[in-house]
């Protein structure tokens, strides 16, 4: 309801709906108002599930947003962002990267900016492709390598 009156009543351009319960997708479309809709659980499930570009394509769905990469990375105990809230990561992402899952031992859950982060949390991207450099150095290598990136 809100994206379509975003779109009606307050004529913005375009209107991007993150879908935290997958089975309410169906409801994310253009009747409603909404021109992109991003499902964070899609995507970590796709991840898990490494499903392909070219296997959503034979089933004749697009990949979950083109243009972006997933990037994920596990917290080190030298990370500066542990044992801080994930308010304190997300407010010093650089431009074009959004935090979508964290992944620990309760398993995968959405954004909280209140929530602590510990060592060996994941927590997974959507990044622009330009802005893997700037989030690599500001996450830093995990024992030695890069975050992890797949499309």
């Amino acid at each position: 309801m809100v994206s379509l009156l975003a779109k009606t009543e307050f004529g913005v351009d375009r209107v991007i709906a993150r879908i935290n319960e997958p089975d309410n997708e169906w409801l994310f479309n253009e009747s409603w108002g909404v021109d992109l809709a991003v499902s964070p659980p899609r995507l970590i499930a796709d991840l898990v599930e490494g499903v392909t570009d070219d296997e959503l394509a034979e089933e004749g769905a697009l990949p979950p947003l083109p243009g972006a990469e997933i990037a994920e990375s596990v917290l080190h105990a030298a990370s500066p962002f542990v044992g801080g809230p994930e308010s304190a990561m997300t407010g010093r992402l650089p431009e074009g990267v959004a935090l979508v899952a964290v992944v620990g031992p309760g398993g995968v859950r959405p954004p909280d900016p209140a929530r602590t982060l510990t060592v060996g949390n994941t927590v997974v991207f959507l990044a622009e492709p330009e802005a893997l450099g700037p989030l690599e150095a500001l996450l830093g290598p995990a024992d030695g390598g890069a975050p992890d990136q797949s499309d």
